[in-house]
């Protein structure tokens, strides 16, 4: 996909995970560093994998920057979760089916975003204007 770019930061660990954050979401944190190292966009999907997320703008307020929020379900938490982050989500549905089912939605939203945006023609390629 053309369109975006990321130019890989420097990535801080935490200094302390918290002790509520089971080993899934400490992986899924640590997955998302990784991707922010190598300059890999995130799509987040839902409220579990958001607060996975959340705790590394603790210590880190930029360790996010990489990442888009897929949708906000309608778990009561997440909106002011992603509000806390600074995210917009892509998709404001009411999902609360799981399994990335609103990323999955959220992809084909920014596929055919970036796919309309590649394919535009400018205002001379279409013959248009003085």
């Amino acid at each position: 996909m053309r369109g975006w770019h990321v130019t890989p930061p420097r990535v801080r660990r935490p200094k302390r995970w918290p002790l509520t954050a089971g080993a899934n979401r400490r992986r899924s944190a640590a997955r998302s560093l990784r991707a922010r190292a190598s300059g890999i966009p995130v799509l987040l999907d839902g409220f579990i994998c958001c607060a996975a997320a959340a705790v590394l703008t603790r210590d880190d307020p930029a360790a996010l920057d990489h990442c888009l929020a897929g949708h906000v379900s309608a778990e009561p938490g997440h909106r002011k979760l992603l509000e806390a982050m600074g995210k917009q989500p892509i998709l404001a549905l009411d999902m609360r089916l799981g399994e990335g089912s609103g990323a999955a939605v959220a992809l084909m939203v920014l596929r055919a975003a970036l796919e309309c945006h590649n394919g535009m023609a400018t205002f001379a390629e279409a013959g248009i204007g003085g």
